[in-house]
């Protein structure tokens, strides 16, 4: 049984054949990418595992709650926050800076 339909052009195919492998390229470059991304990120939880450790130490040194402590980046002033509103991830407390 033959094919019903005239092939596709040489340079079709070798067009296919190219997109095909450059594809491939792609796919090694973003898993290399995603390799290198481990100790990067790996980098970035031990400075914020020892972030945490240092607003714990600040705060239980105070009897607060590591969430409420607000820290001046400029002056070290300590002072205690509104934790009324949940603070997703600790964010504004670690990042504040007046």
């Amino acid at each position: 049984m033959s094919a019903p339909y005239e092939p596709a052009s040489p340079e079709d195919v070798a067009r296919l054949h190219e997109l095909g492998a450059a594809e491939l390229d792609l796919q090694q470059q973003l898993y290399d990418l995603e390799l290198a991304r481990i100790p990067i990120l790996a980098a970035g939880r031990r400075i914020r595992d020892e972030q945490d450790e240092i607003y714990r130490r600040i705060a239980g040194a105070r009897g607060l709650a590591p969430e409420a402590v607000q820290i001046n980046m400029k002056t070290g002033e300590v002072r205690v926050r509104n934790v009324s509103t949940p603070v997703p991830g600790n964010q504004d407390a670690r990042s504040a800076s007046e």
